[in-house]
């Protein structure tokens, strides 16, 4: 019975090694909504669009990215299915994301704030590593937090006119005045839409571009010294399963 008992746990211990860190591997769970985090791009499992990060598209245009995602021959291909995203998708990824329902100027929880900057791109902190940047100079280390911001373009909404399209941001506060010559006390963090013009390529933002995703998304790999160590706890796990029946 005990020898029954010891393999059981054996196998549970052995499979659990093997495919844990698989399982794992990229996926975040916030406010009770699932998203997988490939590295340039996320997917956000319930609405099932892919958000390219918008650090891809820092300081372009509106303009310069509606023509290289709608033409062949620039950086994006047609064929790679990518477009603007609505005010619509960004307002339901912030209610997935944040766990609440979203309007203009809504301040959110720091950490969830900080997280959704990691993942979904850092425009802010390319601008002060960006030598050509007016502020590169100014030295950012004691900012609190992971201070940052993630601003984009989105799909003008109708009415804007021909001039001008729609621009969302998740601001870390803190990070918005990093480039006086000190910090302000931490503010609020912020998300907000608002308008800007489509051929400004000056602000300190990207673009969220979307696709559905793909229905082969990469998978996440495991290390060559990783693979290793599972295989080998797998073969001694085997092994001494085997003693053990041999031994009865």
């Amino acid at each position: 019975m005990k020898t029954r008992a010891f393999v059981s746990a054996a196998t549970f211990f052995i499979c659990t090694a093997m495919f844990a860190p698989l399982a794992n591997a990229g996926l975040i769970t916030v406010n009770g909504h699932l998203f997988d985090d490939l590295g340039t791009s996320t997917v956000d499992k319930a609405s099932g669009l892919e958000w390219l990060d918008v650090t891809a598209t820092y300081k372009r245009s509106y303009n310069n990215v509606f023509n290289d995602i709608t033409t062949a021959g620039g950086t994006f291909e047609i064929t790679d299915g990518w477009r603007f995203a609505t005010v619509d998708d960004f307002t339901v990824l912030m209610s997935h994301w944040f766990g609440q329902p979203y309007r203009t100027f809504t301040p959110f929880d720091k950490l969830a704030t900080a997280t959704f900057i990691k993942t979904f791109g850092d425009v802010m902190d390319v601008f002060y590593d960006d030598p050509a940047s007016s502020q590169h100079s100014v030295d950012v280390s004691n900012a609190p937090d992971s201070a940052g911001a993630t601003g984009g373009f989105l799909a003008p909404p109708v009415g804007y006119g021909r001039d001008y399209t729609a621009r969302a941001s998740v601001s870390d506060m803190d990070l918005t005045w990093r480039g006086e010559s000190a910090l302000i006390n931490d503010g609020s963090d912020q998300v907000y839409t608002g308008r800007a013009e489509r051929s400004d390529r000056d602000i300190i933002s990207g673009s969220f571009l979307v696709r559905i995703a793909p229905v082969n998304l990469p998978v996440a790999k495991v290390s060559e010294p990783g693979a290793l160590m599972l295989l080998l706890i797998s073969i001694a796990g085997l092994g001494l399963v085997r003693r053990m029946q041999f031994h009865r």
